[in-house]
């Protein structure tokens, strides 16, 4: 029931919610008239996502586009008139400058998916792109960003960073990997458009020249860790895996007077999984992925092997992983090491060979 949009009108000391669906639809994504700050829209979406999803979401009806013209304090749902029909998801919605509140963008992961365009103030929409580029994902990015001088330029993040000179019927790719993936935000300097600032995963980067060039987010000190691990090395190791950056195993003191980058490395697992090293060979480092994927890496040799307890598709798809795959040893000797899905593996032999431990522990008794 906390979901929807809530309205301040005293500089977020007090809020009052003024949009709400039902307790499964939240409010996505929030955007006004820069021409008129009365006028605002909003996008509603009705998603779970349950524990073993690793991608997508779960979608349901209620989600739809809003639109305000008293700043927030009533809203009318946008239905038909070119808009699609059906069970939304995510969406994300821009309103061009100059333009009097004309012009307004939508990104709708829909039936019929991909960016829809109105030219009289949301009362009638066309779908002007459907290019796999700007809607792949859509439930991760989905966001719209308007050049704040030209109506017609308008940004996608997603995977690479998208830009369309023609009102959103093709778009081009201006900035992708190497130098950051997945890309949530742009900000754009609104006296200076070439001026803009994009966040990723690994931080931020700037450009000054309308995209030509970036600079780097190699000087920033940023990371997602999901877990911390340390070894019984003197000096030990402290170990995590980081979204979208790979794995790091960091010294906790130095030859060198401080920690600097000559004392980590990367340990060979994947972006999203517990890092487990071995209790008695601290040279072998356990982690995880996406997917259940587990990695046995060796620190002398660089050596990595795929230790999965879990057959590849399609028969693993019997199996339900999270995100997140926990990843633990035994304290005890001999030190064995679980992996869990809906089932617990256990091996004792460094990975070559899991025995199912457990029946299925998501299925309730009785």
């Amino acid at each position: 029931p906390e979901r929807g949009v809530y309205r301040t009108s005293d500089g977020g000391r007090t809020w009052k919610k003024v949009l709400y669906k039902d307790e499964n639809t939240g409010a996505i994504d929030l955007a006004y008239d820069p021409d008129d700050s009365q006028t605002v829209y909003a996008a509603l979406w009705n998603t779970r996502r349950v524990a073993w999803s690793q991608y997508a979401p779960n979608n349901g009806p209620g989600g739809g586009l809003y639109k305000s013209r008293d700043g927030g304090l009533t809203w009318k749902q946008l239905q038909g008139n070119g808009l699609p029909d059906g069970i939304w998801g995510r969406s994300g919605v821009a309103v061009g400058a100059g333009t009097r509140g004309q012009r307004v963008y939508t990104l709708i992961d829909a039936g019929s998916p991909g960016l829809y365009r109105s030219d009289d103030g949301g009362e009638t929409w066309k779908l002007t792109n459907t290019d796999p580029r700007i809607r792949s994902r859509a439930w991760y990015f989905s966001g719209i960003t308007v050049d704040p001088k030209n109506p017609d330029v308008i940004y996608s993040s997603n995977v690479s960073l998208y830009r369309s000179s023609d009102g959103g019927r093709n778009f081009k790719t201006i900035r992708g990997a190497p130098g950051g993936d997945d890309y949530h935000i742009l900000w754009i300097d609104p006296e200076e458009p070439r001026r803009m600032i994009s966040g990723g995963d690994q931080g931020a980067i700037i450009t000054l020249n309308g995209g030509r060039t970036w600079s780097t987010w190699f000087n920033q000190p940023t990371a997602q860790f999901y877990h911390v691990a340390v070894d019984n090395q003197f000096p030990y190791h402290v170990y995590g895996a980081q979204q979208d950056s790979g794995t790091a195993a960091v010294k906790s003191r130095s030859d060198y007077g401080s920690i600097t980058y000559r004392d980590w490395q990367p340990i060979g697992a994947g972006e999203s999984g517990y890092i487990q090293p071995d209790p008695v060979n601290p040279d072998i480092v356990y982690g995880g992925s996406t997917g259940g994927e587990t990695f046995r890496f060796n620190q002398r040799t660089g050596q990595v092997q795929d230790v999965t307890p879990t057959p590849p598709s399609p028969a693993s798809a019997k199996y339900r992983y999270p995100w997140t795959t926990a990843l633990a040893f035994a304290p005890q000797a001999p030190h064995a090491l679980y992996q869990g899905s809906q089932f617990l593996f256990k091996t004792i032999n460094g990975g070559a060979s899991w025995t199912t431990i457990s029946p299925d522990l998501t299925v309730p008794k009785g």
